[in-house]
């Protein structure tokens, strides 16, 4: 467990904050941070080996020409591996290029704890992060209009180029809809355990907090949640 206030820079409480665990789909923060960096929202992208993807993936098919913008609902709304893959496999350095480029911001944000092997979170043995780590490559996602616009966003719909091909999903995160949660994003796989950073902003403060490895992650950050305002002040000093 990692909480802390983005806005202060302070941490407010930590619990195994240091350990390196699984990220799972909360590696998709990441993702999007590169993503919007290399790409402009409207530029459209072509599905090629995305449509192998496996897992919780949008059902892209190879050919699909969707806007990176749409992409990125795709990608942090529905979870969808295959649109990770889709942004990843149009850099023009190519997927493994996108992934050096994950692990360049990482670096950047000075984070030790953490390695990219993917863009979607497979667990593997060279992908991973820590509670405190993801919660700062949160701090640097929420800094991004598009990406606190798009994390919490409940429902969407939208369309390939064509306007034949139509997509449809549903927020995975159930915190949507608490009072203040602002979204950000789900993991989940069998080693990782379940994963979830969340964005929360109560009478102005806010706060950032991520558990891994939970076994009831939405439980879990509720009761969080409503510990911290029910017992901490903000003073300006």
């Amino acid at each position: 467990v990692y909480i802390f206030d983005p806005d202060s820079g302070t941490t407010i409480y930590e619990k195994n904050s240091t350990d390196r665990l699984y990220p799972a789909s909360t590696t998709k923060l990441m993702t999007a941070l590169i993503a919007l960096k290399i790409y402009e929202l409207d530029q459209v992208l072509t599905v090629k080996t995305a449509a192998d993807a496996t897992g919780q993936t949008m059902d892209l098919a190879r050919g699909d020409q969707l806007t990176v913008e749409n992409l990125l609902y795709g990608l942090l709304v529905d979870s969808g591996n295959d649109a990770g893959v889709a942004l990843a496999e149009n850099y023009p350095g190519g997927y493994s290029q996108f992934i050096a480029k994950m692990n360049e911001e990482a670096k950047r944000l000075g984070l030790s704890g953490t390695n990219f092997a993917n863009v979607t979170g497979f667990e593997n043995p060279d992908h991973y992060t820590t509670a405190r780590d993801l919660t700062l490559i949160a701090r640097e996602a929420i800094n991004n209009a598009v990406i606190r616009k798009i994390v919490s966003t409940k429902e969407v719909v939208f369309y390939d180029i064509t306007a034949k091909k139509r997509f449809a999903f549903e927020s995975t995160n159930k915190l949507l809809g608490l009072p203040g949660v602002r979204g950000l994003k789900t993991g989940w796989t069998p080693a990782s355990g379940e994963c979830l950073v969340t964005l929360v902003t109560r009478d102005g403060k806010s706060i950032l907090l991520t558990v891994l490895n939970s076994v009831d992650r939405f439980g879990e950050s509720e009761k969080l949640i409503n510990w911290v305002y029910d017992n901490f002040d903000w003073q300006t000093i």
